[in-house]
């Protein structure tokens, strides 16, 4: 009986000393590891400005307070520069897709200042080296970050307000970047650590030449094209010659024409006697664009484009713009008249070139013949 007494009171002792115990000391909260943390920077390059782009998922709930806070721990060796809550964004939610995209519905995109406040996390610099960002939970208002949450922080220019960025460490060791949620400030909920790499050099620079081109192709033209005979009842129309231009020229290409013309003037040109032309655009040698009409002398250039091909627009040159007219020619390279023009490089561009001509009652019996140098010119 005496013995049963001792153990009774053995045991009352030490159930006495156990929940003192456990009063003074409760157990150790559990820690769990942050999940699926990356952090993609912009340049690995020593020494090196460079945007933080970081990603993780918490496993515990437990920033919910206003005394609570996430820890973003950099190596010493990073450089924080001017940086300040303004090169932060800091989004968290439940949806990674949102989270990592648009922050709708499922995302909360925090309001960030210097200071916490009423639904504001605050955002410093601290730490014995300034190289710890610290967000701390808004005193009044805030959305927790749950158990499961996703959290992108973004850290440099590429922050909605950014302008400054971090520099990386001007050696090429191992570094490491270590966030903690901690709770009251001071108890770790969730941590982890991610290696990211800084190398001497980070790009590889190409080089390469495009030598200059320019390729003008002429269909139809062979060695000379016959109007057949002239009518005073009608404008003829001789074959259609068509030039494609292609070109990479920066600014494009510019193509001219002059005419052989005969006695000084331009046109189709009779030279036996009696010598005689069909003037250009008329008989009046008028610049154009002029509509030949049957039973009056005239003779020049219809130019149309195509329409197709890509690169820059096709310009044509005033006299030879009009949907029924003809532009005059001007005798030799001194009176070369632009027929066609771009400002921009080419490829596969197309004309047509239209010669017309009209006779009057007055116009002498004969051969009559003009020649028509195009010339085209890349504006390199």
């Amino acid at each position: 009986m005496q013995n049963k007494n001792i153990k009774m009171k053995l045991l009352s002792i030490f159930s006495i000393i156990m929940i003192a115990f456990f009063t003074l000391y409760p157990p150790l909260q559990s820690q769990a590891a942050l999940s699926g943390i990356s952090d993609t920077m912009t340049r690995i390059k020593q020494n090196t400005l460079a945007n933080h782009d970081m990603r993780f998922r918490v496993e515990t709930a437990g920033l919910g307070d206003s005394n609570d806070t996430m820890v973003v721990d950099f190596d010493d060796d990073f450089a924080k520069g001017t940086t300040d809550f303004t090169d932060v964004d800091f989004f968290y939610g439940s949806s990674q897709s949102e989270v990592n995209g648009s922050c709708s519905a499922s995302c909360t995109n925090a309001t960030l200042a210097a200071a916490q406040g009423a639904a504001t996390w605050g955002v410093v610099w601290d730490g014995g080296t300034a190289r710890e960002l610290t967000f701390t939970f808004p005193s009044s208002g805030g959305t927790a970050v749950a158990a499961n949450d996703y959290v992108r922080i973004l850290i440099g220019t590429n922050a909605s307000g950014g302008d400054q960025q971090m520099t990386n460490p001007n050696n090429t060791n191992a570094t490491l970047i270590t966030i903690t949620t901690k709770e009251d400030g001071s108890t770790t909920i969730d941590t982890g650590s991610i290696a990211v790499a800084v190398v001497t050099e980070d790009q590889i620079v190409y080089n390469a030449t495009v030598d200059p081109a320019l390729t003008v192709t002429f269909t139809g033209n062979g060695s000379a094209i016959n109007f057949g005979t002239l009518t005073v009842g009608s404008v003829a129309a001789a074959s259609t010659v068509t030039v494609e231009f292609d070109t990479n020229a920066a600014n494009g290409f510019t193509a001219t024409a002059y005419d052989a013309g005969g006695g000084g003037n331009p046109g189709l040109y009779k030279s036996s006697s009696p010598t005689d032309d069909i003037g250009s655009s008329d008989s009046a040698y008028a610049d154009g664009p002029t509509t030949l009409a049957a039973g009056t002398e005239g003779f020049g250039l219809d130019i149309d484009d195509q329409g197709v091909g890509t690169g820059g627009t096709l310009t044509l040159g005033t006299r030879y713009n009009s949907a029924d007219g003809v532009g005059g020619l001007e005798v030799g390279v001194s009176g070369a008249q632009t027929i066609v023009s771009a400002t921009e490089p080419v490829d596969s561009k197309i004309i047509d070139v239209i010669a017309r001509a009209a006779i009057s009652g007055l116009n002498k019996a004969g051969s009559y013949t003009d020649t028509v140098t195009i010339v085209v010119t890349g504006n390199f």
